[in-house]
């Protein structure tokens, strides 16, 4: 019963697979086969008493053999096991229709070969189980079950009656005829019905509204049929409509139950001489009318596996539908719970960046404050090594950090970039500027870039002058003493290409993949040059992102040529190099204002106080004035006046933001200038602050050329100060009077 449950390709068992049950609970296989066999040779011969009641052409020959469909029905369903039983059905069948024993074995042995053979060649044909719902199935089990696999059958029972009845040789071609017919329709009309009637019981199941469409279906069958052959009226084709009905209706129930109506009334009525086919000789009249009735069959059995199949396409498409709702909607969910935990991570990403910069930067202002204000003074030859190593050590660091800031930007997408045309000409003397001093150090000569035609790009200008100063920085750090430095700008189509080259020992072929990889740093241990191993990294994503790319090329032994690429500036014209330098310009050392000024410091910590006020020693007009918290700077401009603000934004009780709030929010103190001076260096931080109203923002640790130079922007004026009154805020600590 195996093959029972997958003939139509469902996992449970039919009405007649139920019918074997009780055979099948058998455990001992002898008896279980046994059970089997006796079941279909009572099948086969119940088919061959109901066949041979409509014997035609000869006693024995009928013109529908249903024992023929009943055995290919049997081994489709059960297998080979079940031939003894097919054999022996055939051969009781023979005997009870009054043949011999020699004649009923002779038949005997066409009526099982013929369904074995058709079964075998089913088989080897679809090389799966035969399912009716699929129209190459149902077009196979006709053509190769039918039409091809009775041949035997009626080749070996039409030479039996010859040998042992003495059938005359000139009714040997109609003999053979009707048996060839008769069988082919057995398996024709039997065979399907029966296997749909295998079906699962799920699949038989109707509902009320389909019961009544089916006994509808059957009244309309049987009423055209009769009146398509109840006369000789050639009306044949309307009994087609309700075949069809119930073909793309019911499907394979439908199809089987309307062909089986069709062919029982069609046949009765040819053998009784009536309808289109009844007036024909008779073997023209039985071919002719199951010649209409395979194509009705083949019809409608093609036309209820289409319906079929599109059903089932139909539910699996929902489901798929459903499950992709489903799985959408999972995913959706899915994506929602990374987006937020993506989310939290970036804001504690942040977070951590901007305590981490606060952190570090705090002690590193005093560090490279002092270190840079006892610098200021006399020193000797060793103080001066000591001061220039803690300089370049504090340098470093706060290089380091501000690489890592910058590469986190533009890993989060945060790193806001300002495109305008920018003049290579005044970025590269800006540079030249800077590291004229460090090169003069490592004695490494470098371009004169003198009226040279340089041209505009399109990029950020700080953005582009950070990425040529660490291009340059390296070409002299890995320099030989008296090598040098060349640069050589050239406009090819939209790009504009820069190239800094140098002639030091070069890279290795070997090391070209490490170079843009972090904190990788070639040779460093080596060459004892200092650097992060992030300036390269940092200066090719920079690049990337103002739509240029950055590469190299080297020689061993003849240095390196770095270069990157932007796109050329449309419109803008070739001009000679200015040499200006936009920022780094040092203030006088020591610098009297018009009038005395007022800084109010708010900060809590002591060591950054200490070092301002060691600052302002060069600016004796400006008086400094220390607020240790938020609420200690609000009580005093309640009361007193000032010039200036220097703001922290990390206070001990009200917050920098909050106190800057307070002050723009008073029309009476939103004149004073405000500089917020705090170690959060994120731009997410810069932002709020200047869309807050600050009027620069300095980050920690400064250069004490930066802090005079904003010291000097905001307290070099001639008009004094107003007298200003702000009302009290309540809350907050207060930390020191």
């Amino acid at each position: 019963m195996r093959a029972a449950r997958s003939i139509l390709g469902w996992p449970v068992r039919s009405p007649l697979a139920t019918a074997f049950g009780g055979l099948m609970s058998f455990r001992h296989p002898f008896v279980r086969a046994a059970a089997q066999n006796a079941w279909v040779a009572g099948a086969y011969v119940l088919g061959a008493k109901a066949g041979l009641s409509l014997a035609y052409v000869n006693h024995s020959v009928t013109a529908v053999w249903p024992p023929s469909g009943v055995a290919l029905a049997a081994l489709l369903l059960c297998g080979g096991y079940v031939v003894p039983g097919i054999a022996a059905g055939a051969f009781i069948a023979n005997l009870l229709n009054g043949s011999s024993a020699e004649t009923a074995a002779a038949i005997m042995l066409g009526n099982t070969l013929a369904p074995v053979v058709a079964w075998l060649a089913l088989r080897m044909a679809l090389r799966r189980p035969l399912d009716i719902s699929r129209a190459v199935d149902a077009v196979l089990l006709l053509l190769i079950g039918g039409f091809g696999g009775m041949v035997l059958s009626a080749t070996l029972g039409t030479l039996s009656l010859m040998l042992t009845t003495g059938l005359p040789v000139a009714s040997f071609r109609g003999t053979w005829y009707t048996w060839w017919i008769g069988d082919s329709m057995g398996v024709v009309l039997v065979c399907p019905l029966i296997l749909t009637l295998s079906a699962p019981r799920r699949f038989l199941r109707l509902t009320r509204r389909q019961l009544y469409e089916m006994a509808a279906l059957l009244v309309t069958c049987f009423a055209t049929a009769q009146i398509a052959f109840g006369t000789n009226v050639a009306l044949a084709y309307i009994v087609f409509p309700a075949v069809i009905w119930g073909a793309i209706r019911l499907q394979q129930i439908g199809a089987t139950v309307t062909v089986a109506t069709v062919a029982l009334v069609d046949i009765l009525a040819t053998i009784g001489g009536r309808g289109q086919f009844g007036g024909l000789p008779p073997v023209t009249s039985l071919v002719a009318v199951q010649a209409f009735n395979g194509a009705v069959c083949l019809t409608a059995l093609v036309l209820a596996a289409i319906s079929h199949q599109e059903r089932r396409a139909q539910r699996r498409l929902r489901r798929a539908a459903i499950e992709l709702e489903d799985r959408i909607e999972q995913r959706t969910a899915e994506l929602r719970d990374a987006r937020t935990a993506a989310e939290a991570a970036n804001a504690g990403k942040d977070e951590f960046l901007s305590r981490m910069s606060h952190e570090l930067r705090t002690p590193m202002t005093a560090i490279l404050g002092f270190t840079e204000l006892i610098g200021l003074g006399e020193l000797d030859e060793q103080q001066r090594g000591y001061h220039d190593a803690i300089l370049r050590a504090g340098e470093h660091l706060l290089g380091l950090m501000n690489e890592v800031l910058d590469i986190s930007r533009i890993d989060q997408g945060k790193l806001s970039l300002n495109y305008e045309p920018v003049s290579l000409g005044d970025v590269l003397g800006e540079v030249r500027e800077l590291l004229r001093s460090s090169s003069k150090s490592a004695k490494v000569r470098l371009p004169a870039l003198d009226d040279r035609p340089l041209g505009y790009v399109v990029a950020d200008r700080q953005r582009l002058r950070q990425v040529l100063l660490n291009l340059m920085s390296n070409a002299i750090k890995y320099n030989r003493p008296g090598g040098r430095v060349d640069v050589d700008v050239q406009l090819t189509g939209s790009m504009v290409r820069v190239e800094v080259t140098d002639t030091g020992t070069g890279i290795a072929p070997d090391q070209m993949e490490r170079l843009f990889r972090p904190f990788e740093r070639l040779n460093a241990g080596a060459s004892g040059v200092e650097g992060t191993g992030l300036g390269l990294v940092l200066s090719r994503s920079l690049t990337e992102q103002m739509g240029g790319s950055l590469g190299v090329r080297s020689e061993p032994g003849q240095g390196s040529t770095f270069w990157i690429e932007l796109p050329a500036s449309s419109g803008a014209t070739f001009d000679a190099l200015a040499s200006r330098v936009v920022s780094g310009a040092t203030p006088q050392l020591i610098r009297r204002y018009a009038q005395q000024r007022t800084v109010l410091y708010v900060e809590d910590v002591a060591t950054n106080v200490a070092l301002l006020e060691g600052i302002l020693v060069n600016r004796p007009d400006a008086r400094l004035v220390h607020a240790p918290s938020g609420k200690h700077a609000l009580d005093y401009l309640r009361a007193q006046t000032c010039d200036l603000i220097l703001l922290d934004l990390h206070l001990p009780d009200v917050g920098g933001l909050e106190v800057l709030a307070a002050v723009r929010a008073n029309p009476a103190t939103a004149a004073i200038p405000i500089v917020v001076f705090s170690a959060d260096a994120t731009a997410v931080q810069q932002q709020r602050v200047t869309a807050a109203g600050a009027d620069a923002y300095i980050v920690k640790p400064a250069r004490v050329a930066q802090l005079l130079e904003a010291l000097d922007r905001f307290l070099d004026r001639d008009a004094p100060a107003a007298a200003v009154g702000m009302p009290a805020l309540t809350g907050g600590r207060r930390s020191r009077s």
